[in-house]
């Protein structure tokens, strides 16, 4: 397995690399990839210097995280990059360009320009990736998955193949599989629906309708914790996901405070 992990080396972000690490000793022959964008926007020739600075801390911060990883995986094969770029649209194009499976961020990281909000470049990376994103809250270590939570729509799942990461997962470490529709209140609903046995008959899974309180996201992460569910999982299907997803009475940096990890599958547009 071939995972891409943007790295700022707030502790959000070691987090979610150590996260990572553990959970592939489950996968043979695995590898991550660090990569670090330094996103200094120069305007005069005296911030050359100020990025060749910036450039050589985070080649020995990589460095000592490299051998922090190594303790947690001692087989894990790691490589990294550095480049002075805006991770908001150099991180997607790096990842399909290299043919990585997977990319796995903190929720949140770094903050230190006033322009960049909170999960601002994890809404980014999620909008603009073609492959599956795994999002780690710092306070998330890696434990046994045991039950992952998808949320499902009355829509159909259109590509197959944006399910095989979620499928991979449920195999490699035998969780059940909990589908949870979120319906608006009055709406007609059935507890079962036959037609997921095509992607999903070879798991253990169930299904589950819910009311909507407040938002989708709130839905989810209140059935996430009665549950004690160890990872939840949504599809991407719509420019402008976050807007549309996120209630207007909760804000991204709330989206942005779960404590459930969150993977986000690629959908389509539609």
């Amino acid at each position: 397995m071939k995972v891409l992990c943007p790295i700022d080396f707030s502790k959000t972000s070691v987090n979610a690399c150590k996260w990572i690490a553990t959970y592939l000793k489950q996968i043979p022959e695995s590898e991550v990839h660090l990569l670090h964008c330094v996103n200094v926007r120069s305007r005069a020739t005296i911030f050359l210097k100020l990025d060749d600075i910036l450039i050589q801390r985070a080649e020995a911060d990589i460095i000592n995280l490299e051998k922090e990883l190594i303790k947690v995986n001692k087989d894990l094969e790691i490589d990294s990059t550095v480049v002075v770029f805006d991770p908001k649209s150099y991180i997607p194009s790096f990842a399909e360009a290299h043919n990585f499976d997977l990319i796995v961020t903190g929720t949140k990281g770094l903050t230190a320009l006033k322009d960049i909000t909170v999960g601002s470049v994890t809404e980014s990376v999620i909008n603009k990736a073609k492959l599956p994103v795994l999002t780690i809250p710092n306070m998330d270590r890696y434990g046994k998955i045991e039950k992952i939570v998808l949320g499902v729509d009355d829509n159909p799942i259109e590509d197959e193949k944006a399910l095989d990461s979620l499928i991979n997962m449920c195999k490699i470490t035998d969780a059940k599989l909990i589908m949870v529709h979120v319906r608006q209140k009055g709406d007609n609903y059935i507890e079962y629906d036959p037609g997921y046995d095509i992607y999903f008959k070879e798991l253990n899974y169930g299904y589950k309708a819910l009311e909507k309180d407040e938002s989708v996201v709130e839905t989810l992460t209140e059935y996430c914790d009665n549950e004690n569910a160890d990872v939840l999982c949504m599809i991407h299907k719509k420019k402008n996901w976050f807007k549309r997803l996120v209630h207007r009475s909760m804000t991204k940096e709330e989206l942005f405070e779960l404590e459930t990890p969150l993977l986000v599958l690629p959908g389509g547009k539609s």
